[in-house]
């Protein structure tokens, strides 16, 4: 995951790698890369020019090298974006490219897909080479890779075309027949088992599932946001948000049953923050705003309950493996961390800390507090 965070004066973003081994942090022209275990600096990157803004910060999720794509103020064109690559091997610089659009690591972590307009290349994440060229219609916005890394889904002006890695060829398309309206989507992404993709329009408010192997729509869900799935594409969670008398809205959560394309459970709810399911699948976590307060509420996703409901608790991020045959998540209150056993809600640790910045390959905690020096930066280990 990646983080922005700053003291007011300087803006700071960082991201550590799945891993474990590099903590990078950028602080204006400059990236710093940490090796977490030595706690030493391990490289230092320069691109010279202040970007008006991060567009986005990763490592590659084998570790192999970190990506960063930024956007430079420029002349009257109205600016440029571009590309770095760096090797975490030996921190040489992999591929720079100008005004890549957008990139995508596969899931392995050996491809970078990066485009621009109607061009995608598939590089070698670890050596910089292009393996392959795919060009494609005009209006390229979005990329996304199925979970096996076997194809790459781009979105253009007014058609989705899934490619085949292997043979570089279109083995599906989407277009206006499907009732596709590209131009519209504010998020595109495939199911667990990449057997369904999900395309949403930020217009119309509007879910689509489509069934890739059918080439039909399986769910259609008007008026939701933030979809989520379970680990084993058995749940969706959404939130529904309806304007019924301006300035006013209605917000519902709503579990489903995606094996069978039905509601399960339908939950009255205040502005949602965010939510996520526990690692093994069987509650789901929400974060709410009311004016100001936080409230953490937990559901079973087996009937669509709710479990719990903690008050002035803001939900931080997910433990992924098991400590003491529990899964675990963390909440914040007050500058308190509590670590949380995600099945039941009860504490089991907590740690004086700001706030949580990542948790990373869901073994380490990185923590921001304040002290007179500035912000400090804080990695906890959580062993089983």
């Amino acid at each position: 995951d990646e983080h922005l965070w700053g003291d007011g004066k300087t803006r700071y973003q960082n991201v550590i790698s799945a891993d474990n081994n590099y903590l990078a942090i950028i602080k204006n022209t400059q990236v710093d890369v940490w090796d977490i275990r030595k706690g030493t600096l391990a490289y230092t990157f320069d691109i010279k020019v202040m970007p008006s803004h991060i567009r986005s910060i990763s490592f590659s999720p084998n570790g192999k090298s970190l990506l960063l794509n930024a956007h430079f103020v420029g002349d009257q064109t109205g600016g440029y974006r571009e590309t770095f690559l760096w090797s975490m091997t030996n921190g040489s610089l992999l591929y720079n490219n100008l005004d890549s659009k957008v990139t995508a690591f596969s899931p392995d972590g050996n491809i970078l897909a990066a485009g621009n307009w109607n061009r995608l290349n598939l590089v070698n994440s670890s050596t910089g080479q292009i393996l392959s060229t795919l060009d494609g219609p005009i209006g390229l916005s979005q990329l996304a890779f199925s979970s096996d890394g076997n194809v790459l889904v781009a979105v253009y002006d007014k058609s989705i075309w899934f490619w085949q890695i292997d043979s570089g060829q279109v083995i599906k398309k989407f277009a206006g027949k499907n009732g596709i309206n590209s131009q519209s989507f504010d998020k595109v992404f495939f199911s667990p088992d990449s057997h369904y993709f999900f395309v949403r329009t930020h217009d119309t408010k509007t879910l689509r599932v489509l069934d890739i192997e059918k080439g039909t729509t399986w769910m259609n869900l008007k008026y939701q946001i933030k979809p989520i799935f379970s680990s084993d594409s058995t749940r969706l969670a959404t939130t529904s948000a309806q304007q019924i008398n301006f300035p006013y809205w209605t917000y519902h959560i709503m579990i489903w049953d995606f094996t069978k394309g039905t509601l399960l459970k339908k939950h009255e709810s205040s502005y949602l923050v965010d939510m996520i399911f526990s690692p093994d699948g069987s509650t789901l976590w929400v974060t709410e705003q009311n004016e100001g307060n936080y409230k953490t509420r937990v559901f079973n996703t087996v009937d669509g309950s709710e479990i719990e409901s903690i008050e002035n608790e803001i939900k931080g991020f997910f433990v992924g493996y098991s400590l003491m045959n529990l899964s675990l998540i963390t909440t914040i209150k007050h500058g308190d961390l509590s670590l949380r056993n995600a099945n039941d809600g009860s504490v089991i640790h907590e740690l004086p800390v700001r706030r949580i910045i990542a948790m990373p390959g869901n073994k380490i905690l990185t923590t921001l507090s304040y002290s007179s020096n500035g912000p400090e930066i804080t990695l906890w280990g959580i062993l089983p």
